[in-house]
């Protein structure tokens, strides 16, 4: 494999990516605000029409459809992409985003953002091309630039890791990572899978379909484990053609491997069961987390507090809580656009860009504008 690869990824790898959506105006709107009722009507809890929990607006971005999220210690950087000004870049010192945002002198859209270090990494790439390049860059500038490596054909989301950036390629189903700052021995292929690579504690999981994944120590390089998604995340020998067909949501956290299980709707058209189990990443007993009504269709760790996506009308609700008690404490955070994965955390706040919905009583909490807010809202402590 050298270097720069090339190729042509299939129509489902380039939906499969986060890509900016179409673009408009950015609104201030003064000072930060609250709104509880702002983020949709009925964006209730997984089994519920609650209304969404009070969280604070920075600031509005009319006409955006997608959209790439980080926040640093000091810094957020929002990335997207507008009809008359095609790629855009935006950042601010977090605690006064409302005091304005700069626009940063990048010209390619990111399709996914990551805090790494002091840096920050992503993926870069037009969005009607299916290339994509691996980065790292200073913050807050966004200056000097470090490519990774260059026009990668349709990857998943890249993950910065411990000195390495790791990626799936879907059109071979081939698992891939290079050293920093800039691959200098070429990419170094990990064994075969799908999906995103997570990191939960010194482990690196990927996908091997519905029912199984692949787990390898970290730093490495070994031969990859194959892992059923059982009771106790048990080890197989190889995985099966029935396994490997489709593939899992994944999420891992400091301690602990998360899984999305999606079932079958009783009928075409109807909304898909769902639920996320978690393990301790070095396998042990599994434990069901979330049950909701809707298809899950993306799930985040930050810390004790996992975050999901499910499905809903011409968008999505999203919910958090914390994870070993959410029963008790999941709460429901609003709108959010179709697909999206504008989800990102810092040590004290949990951030995303929220779709607003139509006021309109005909299409009361549904997603008709293409208008979205960055909001965020305080971690739930688990003490409380």
């Amino acid at each position: 494999m050298s270097h720069q690869l090339h190729g042509r990824a299939a129509v489902a790898c380039l939906l499969a990516l986060n890509l900016a959506g179409c673009g408009g105006r950015v609104d201030l709107g003064g000072a930060s605000r609250t709104a509880p009722d702002e983020s949709g009507i009925g964006a209730g809890g997984a089994s519920s029409l609650e209304p969404p929990v009070e969280s604070e607006e920075i600031f509005r971005v009319d006409g955006l459809s997608y959209g790439s999220l980080a926040v640093s210690d000091s810094d957020l950087i929002l990335s997207g992409f507008e009809d008359s000004d095609g790629s855009v870049v935006y950042g601010c010192d977090k605690a006064h985003c409302d005091r304005g945002l700069q626009r940063l002198p990048q010209t390619i859209p990111f399709s996914s953002l990551q805090v790494y270090g002091d840096r920050l990494a992503g993926a870069r790439g037009q969005p009607l091309q299916d290339l994509r390049s691996f980065g790292t860059y200073e913050l807050p500038r966004l200056a000097d630039e470090k490519i990774v490596i260059h026009d990668l054909p349709g990857p998943t989301r890249p993950r910065f890791h411990g000195g390495f950036v790791y990626w799936t390629l879907p059109i071979e189903e081939g698992v891939y990572r290079c050293a920093l700052p800039d691959c200098p021995e070429g990419p170094e292929r990990l064994g075969r899978g799908r999906g995103d690579v997570v990191i939960a504690g010194e482990y690196a999981f990927w996908t091997a379909g519905l029912t199984a994944v692949y787990r390898a120590h970290l730093p490495g390089p070994e031969s990859p484990e194959a892992l059923l998604l059982d009771d106790t995340l048990g080890s197989v020998g190889s995985i099966s053609s029935a396994s490997a067909e489709g593939r899992q949501l994944l999420a891992g956290s400091e301690s602990h491997l998360y899984a999305a299980s999606l079932e079958q709707p009783a009928a075409m058209g109807d909304s898909a069961p769902s639920r996320i189990f978690r393990w301790p990443a070095g396998g042990g007993p599994r434990e069901l987390v979330v049950e909701a009504e809707e298809e899950i269709d993306g799930i985040f760790a930050f810390g004790d507090e996992l975050v999901w996506t499910t499905r809903h009308g011409t968008g999505g609700r999203l919910f958090s809580c914390v994870a070993s008690s959410c029963d008790e404490t999941t709460r429901p955070l609003g709108l959010v656009g179709f697909q999206s994965r504008a989800v990102a955390a810092d040590e004290t706040h949990l951030y995303w860009l929220a779709a607003v919905p139509d006021p309109s009583p005909q299409h009361a909490g549904e997603i008709v504008a293409r208008t979205r807010a960055v909001r965020r809202v305080a971690l739930i402590d688990p003490g409380d």
